[in-house]
Parts: structure tokens; C-alpha cells; sequence
């Protein structure tokens, strides 16, 4: 017996098959796989989830992890990617960089200022723009 298991999301995924037989047995397997999308083929490519191109930090959150995500022929909406699917750099700037990027997507917040953030997926390519500033603190009135 042969199975097609056609994926819905991309990334890590896990499944199981469960198969009842006739004479009452049953057999189950549980399987990991590795979805990756073929950036090729992708018709739009976005470095992150943000609907706009910028990205705020300040100095006390200074975290965030990139999200990026395409829109594909073979899909509908969107596909969210794993950020090993993506090449990123950061533009080089005059004087020390605002920001730092891991190899797993995360941007963390150095000092003041803003970079510019280049991700690419295949021949398609999208900026992001990363303003670092000051903490955000409520005022009580």
C-alpha cells in the first residue's frame, strides 16, 4: 500500500497515519518532515509578516524574530517560510550597526539608529527597514 501525503503548511510538520484492516488490526506511524517551498517558483516574496516595510525596536525589546512569507501559484494566501529558506544581510552602514542578525532570523537592537534589512528567496528580494530607539515607557498623568 503506498500513500501521497500533499502538504498544507510549509516548515516542520508532523503526521501520523492510522490504518484499520480487515481483520481488525491496526497500525499506526507518526512521521516528521521538512516542507520547504521552492523559492523559484514563488510570484511574491515578503522578508517579514509586518503589512508595512518598517519595523520599530527600542532598547529594552529589543527582539524580534523575522517572519517571512510568499504567495506561491500552488497555494492559496499566504505561505509562511521557515527563515532557512531565506538569505538575509544587513546593508552596511557609516559608523557601528544599529542592529544584529542571527542565521535563524532573529534582529536584535544595538544602539540607536536604523538599518536596512535585504531577504532574499530565490531571484526575489524584499527590504525591511529597522528603526532602533529609545525605551518606551508609559507616562502616568
Amino acid at each position: 500500500m503506498y500513500l501521497n501525503v500533499t502538504p498544507r503548511l510549509v516548515g516542520k510538520t508532523v503526521f501520523q497515519v492510522t490504518a484499520a484492516y480487515r481483520d481488525g488490526g491496526v497500525a499506526s506511524k507518526k512521521s516528521t518532515a521538512s516542507i520547504s517551498l521552492p523559492c523559484e517558483k514563488v510570484k511574491e516574496f515578503h522578508a517579514h509578516r509586518a503589512p508595512v516595510t518598517g519595523i520599530r525596536l527600542d532598547l529594552i525589546n529589543r527582539r524580534i524574530r523575522l517572519q517571512p512569507w510568499v504567495i506561491n501559484p500552488d497555494f492559496t494566501g499566504r505561505a509562511y517560510l521557515d527563515t532557512s529558506s531565506v538569505s538575509y544581510s544587513i546593508v552596511p552602514s557609516a559608523g557601528a550597526p544599529a542592529v544584529s542578525l542571527e542565521p535563524n532570523g532573529i534582529l536584535r537592537g544595538l544602539r540607536k539608529g536604523t538599518a536596512t534589512i535585504i531577504g532574499q528567496c530565490g531571484l526575489r528580494s524584499d527590504n525591511v527597514l529597522v528603526e532602533v530607539g529609545e525605551e518606551q515607557r508609559l507616562k502616568v498623568i
